[in-house]
């Protein structure tokens, strides 16, 4: 190595020119052994950054897993699956089951026994928890009445965009429902999404499509508690009513439920 200064040849360990008696220690900065690793870790840091967002950019802009998940979910008998992909999550639900209990006067822990009684579970519900495992319990037992130990496997087969006019309708809706529990602004857009289903199980198979409307609440992408057609007629009195009407199609089918339902009536 030789002296930046006066030219001379260093010997192995020189800290300084023995002819000018500059120093012949490389800043730190300088040292190409370094240099390199330093920024071959910020160019990787920079890779896996750009991923992350360009990942997060296709969920945040996709509605369609949220769908496929949901339908799937609910087959496979995972309420609690189904509540975490819903507008209508297990916070929503515990809020509306406190007021109902106030409006009953009841206290919630009975009242969640109440619910639990009506709906003839097999154990005794205490909390939202307790309402979540006996319907959970309660579905798989119907699929695997029908189907033995069986697979869902789920895709999109069609995704529209809601209008501008139907998703005002849809927004009033949800707001005649639930404006107590769900902030409508957050309600940006919404698609109507149809997931086909196949079931296989060892004593039957069955197809079918699944229609579900997923909502951009806020930052994420939600299922909504109604599709378009029940927005005519979307108060809860009418929900509910149609789902006693409908019990015992849906006790023998196993399936026509997840049409007729919103999250809050399958936990109820």
């Amino acid at each position: 190595m030789l002296c930046k200064k006066s030219g001379t040849p260093l010997p192995d360990g020189a800290t300084s020119c023995p002819d000018c008696g500059a120093s012949a220690v490389r800043s730190a900065a300088l040292q190409p052994s370094k240099v390199k690793p330093v920024l071959m870790a910020i160019a990787g840091c920079l890779v896996v950054i750009l991923v992350v967002i360009s990942i997060l950019s296709v969920l945040y802009n996709n509605p369609e897993p949220i769908a496929k998940k949901y339908v799937k979910a609910w087959f496979k008998g995972n309420i609690n699956a189904c509540l975490q992909c819903s507008v209508l999550n297990k916070k929503v639900l515990e809020e509306r089951f406190q007021d109902q209990a106030e409006k009953s006067d009841m206290s919630l822990e009975e009242y969640y026994e109440k619910a639990g009684k009506d709906a003839e579970y097999d154990i005794v519900t205490r909390d939202l928890n307790d309402l979540v495992k006996a319907e959970s319990k309660r579905q798989k037992e119907n699929m695997k009445s029908l189907y033995g130990n069986y697979r869902v496997s789920v895709k999109v087969s069609d995704a529209k965009k809601m209008t501008k006019n139907n998703l005002k309708k849809l927004r009033g809706s949800i707001k005649k429902a639930y404006k107590k529990y769900i902030t409508i602004s957050e309600i940006k857009e919404a698609y109507e999404i149809n997931v086909k289903y196949e079931i296989k199980g060892t004593s039957e198979k069955k197809e079918g499509i699944k229609k579900v409307t997923v909502l951009k609440y806020g930052m994420t992408w939600r299922v909504s508690p109604f599709n378009l057609e029940d927005s005519a007629n979307a108060d809860t009195d009418s929900i509910n009513r149609d789902l006693d009407e409908t019990e015992e199609d849906t006790k023998e089918d196993g399936l026509d439920e997840y049409e007729r339902t919103d999250d809050y009536d399958a936990v109820k």
